[in-house]
């Protein structure tokens, strides 16, 4: 909600001073002493099966929490640039009004676009598009020692795209694709106002049959 009521320009500026913060977080690090890197982001906030045991293990840990916002959506390019705290009910928010989705959308409101990137990120379009990291046109990443990489499918930080979690560098942002969906989303909704309606109107005539027929029962008593 915030990050809708920020311009984009200023979601921009917050977005770089946010990833220099994270390169000077990671330049602190001593490889030998402070072990592999993960973010810091509590487990009783993370939806995933995964025992989260791992964290407390020499582990240096990385905030990430300031990483939330929709950096720019552009329909003319179909894509949408957001950051990896994004969550799949502020992505549809955002999108939906503009007749535009992503291919792969978790139905849980809560799963954020990083998180299904780094897990098994799966829907039913899947089936079609794969999961939900197929479908990511890149990510910008900053590398364990301080570097910020950009990754994409076809150079040399493509692994950065898979579903696996990672414990050599953070996301910072990403760049997915955007559909067109208007005219689909149209047909849905019409047509479920119209099988509720007829639902309603089909039992109200059930349960005013039943209320007469209890009646006349009771009558003949």
């Amino acid at each position: 909600m915030w990050s809708a009521m920020k311009s984009e320009k200023k979601r921009q500026k917050e977005h770089e001073d946010n990833v220099q913060k994270v390169v000077k977080r990671l330049k602190q690090r001593n490889p030998k002493k402070d072990g592999l890197v993960c973010t810091a982001r509590k487990p009783w906030i993370a939806v995933g099966m995964r025992n989260v045991d791992y964290k407390r293990v020499r582990h240096f840990e990385v905030d990430l929490s300031a990483f939330r916002n929709i950096l720019e959506i552009d329909a003319e390019r179909m894509v949408a640039k957001v950051e990896p705290l994004v969550n799949m009910g502020q992505i549809s928010r955002a999108t939906c009004p503009m007749n535009l989705s992503l291919a792969v959308v978790a139905e849980l409101d809560d799963l954020t676009v990083g998180g299904l990137i780094n897990g098994y990120g799966i829907e039913g379009s899947s089936h079609i598009y794969g999961l939900f990291s197929d479908t990511v046109v890149a990510l910008e990443i900053v590398l364990a020692d301080g570097r910020v990489v950009r990754a994409t499918k076809d150079n040399e930080y493509s692994d950065a795209i898979r579903n696996y979690y990672h414990d050599n560098h953070v996301i910072q942002d990403m760049l997915v694709p955007l559909y067109k969906v208007g005219d689909a989303l149209e047909f849905v909704h019409h047509e479920m106002e119209v099988k509720m309606f007829l639902f309603c109107v089909t039992f109200m005539q059930h349960s005013f049959k039943q209320i007469c027929a209890s009646s006349m029962l009771g009558s003949g008593n």
